[in-house]
């Protein structure tokens, strides 16, 4: 009798949740949109009791549709948006809303926070820049703005925790890769940096206990087994971070192999056998779901975001299609001289600039929807090649790259990704990276498999591949002078400050 897992992953906007067999063969998928309230302040909340009605929905539907036993699932685990954070209670109900990863409000905090810590102190201990995304600006809004909130807290944790303890998981615990996108995790010595905590005044009884992703936690509760349709003592496992488990859904667990994740935002992402930080700060380092293993990564905080952005601007909304792109193909390379830089949510890697706005440079006449849409997928291109000149200067190889995604079916992104780059890229034959990296752990942790490695080689599968064209490779390096150059003078000159 054939055996299978399953996945949820919990997304900036989208909740999915599929079952695999233990080929890694996607049998049943059902998604939801779940995306966050915009409240005014640049603030990002969901609501928790609707993030976890979705996820049962999502897991009971996908469930149905893979027309598969309960009983045949084997275990169950969970991968989330990083660095999203609530206070929950001792019996793991949530207290407050989810405050988002894009979620601003604790920016002036930070900066006093940066008073008692540097920055490169900080980036020492925990591989990541001292920038709002990360939950610590969430940690020391809770504590300064609803003290109370914070004093009845028992623990603060991330989406993982929250529905693992709503699913039945008997202790409340974090995987390592979520707890590195905090900011308060020592990422070398796997446990809560003390100094941090003090520097923040924080209590680190506020957090949950660490564990390696790919760990047995409890058993599917007969409550969550009703709502989910899954069989009551299913395994939990614990997943990880997203990004962390798209590299491993994308088959990207050996150097050399990039990841890059194409939704929301972009994320750039490389595996390998021990921390490595960047002197000048570009790139973070987090804890990878493979044990043993760290997250080189470079984070654009507009990827996908950008286009849709695109949408919105030149086609009223409406999701473009195959007629739209190939009607951008025709558009030469460069897109007759216009740049878009892709920072409606800042700079992050690897310039780090909460002040970046997003730019649209060059505009003439003769510019009409094509050029505006090839200049956006070009931008988000050129972040990226920045980010591998990064990965460069810290002896990190660049041989291959598996994109993943949902902007990964566009397979002109694809291929100007492989020119500005100079890169094969691939596709995969399952594109849900994140939620098959989720199964591969769930697969690993009842034994399916001896290391997670084993279980990627298994389960995933490349599929198309995208060539670089030698002449548009040439072009791009041009190209890519002029908007590094554009770039370079806004920064020094202070530009984005004054707009």
């Amino acid at each position: 009798m054939k055996k299978y897992v399953a996945a949820l992953d919990c997304g900036t906007s989208t909740m999915k949740a599929g079952v695999f067999d233990l080929r890694g063969r996607l049998k049943g998928i059902a998604s939801r949109e779940c995306a966050p309230r915009v409240l005014p302040g640049g603030r990002y909340e969901y609501r928790p009791q609707e993030l976890f009605y979705g996820a049962c929905a999502v897991l009971q539907s996908a469930l149905h549709r893979s027309k598969i036993a309960s009983a045949d699932v084997l275990a169950l685990a969970v991968t989330n948006q990083r660095a999203t954070c609530l206070c929950v209670d001792a019996q793991g109900r949530a207290l407050s809303n989810a405050i988002s990863w894009q979620d601003m409000r604790g920016q002036e905090l930070l900066a006093k926070f940066r008073d008692r810590m540097s920055g490169e102190s900080f980036y020492r201990r925990t591989g990541l820049p001292l920038n709002p995304v990360f939950s610590l600006s969430k940690y020391l809004w809770f504590r300064a703005m609803m003290p109370s909130l914070y004093r009845k807290a028992a623990k603060i944790v991330t989406l993982q925790e929250y529905f693992l303890s709503r699913f039945g998981s008997e202790e409340c615990v974090v995987d390592y890769s979520n707890a590195s996108l905090t900011g308060v995790l020592d990422a070398k010595k796997l446990k809560w940096d003390r100094d941090i905590l003090k520097a923040a005044r924080l209590s680190v009884g506020k957090y949950p206990g660490l564990i390696e992703s790919g760990v047995k936690v409890g058993t599917l509760a007969k409550g969550a087994a009703r709502k989910t349709g899954f069989l009551h003592g299913t395994p939990l496992i614990s997943g990880g971070g997203d990004q962390q488990c798209a590299g491993v859904g994308a088959g990207a667990v050996r150097s050399g192999i990039i990841e890059i994740t194409l939704g929301t935002v972009a994320d750039v992402c490389s595996c390998t056998s021990t921390p490595v930080y960047d002197p000048r700060m570009r790139v973070m380092s987090s804890v990878h779901v493979v044990p043993g293993r760290w997250n080189t990564e470079g984070m654009q905080s507009s990827g996908g975001a950008s286009l849709r952005w695109a949408q919105n601007t030149v086609n009223g909304g409406k999701t473009f299609s195959a007629r739209h792109f190939r009607k951008v193909a025709q558009v030469p390379a460069g897109a007759g001289g216009l740049f878009f830089y892709p920072f409606l949510n800042g700079a992050a890697a690897p310039h780090w600039c909460e002040e970046a706005q997003a730019l649209l440079a060059g505009c003439r006449h003769s510019h009409g929807p094509g050029e505006i849409v090839r200049a956006v997928m070009e931008g988000v291109a050129m972040e990226t090649k920045q980010i591998f000149e990064v990965f460069s200067q810290l002896a990190l190889p660049v041989r291959e790259i598996r994109m993943t995604g949902g902007c990964a079916s566009i397979g002109l992104w694809n291929q100007i990704h492989s020119d500005v780059c100079g890169k094969k890229v691939k596709t995969l034959v399952c594109p849900h990276a994140t939620l098959l990296g989720a199964a591969v752990l769930a697969a690993y942790g009842i034994g399916a498999y001896p290391d997670v490695e084993q279980g990627a080689r298994t389960m995933v599968q490349a599929k198309n591949a995208f060539t670089p064209v030698r002449s548009r490779v040439r072009e791009y390096k041009k190209i890519f002078q002029k908007y590094r150059g554009f770039y370079s003078h806004l920064e020094t000159t202070g530009a984005f400050k004054r707009l």
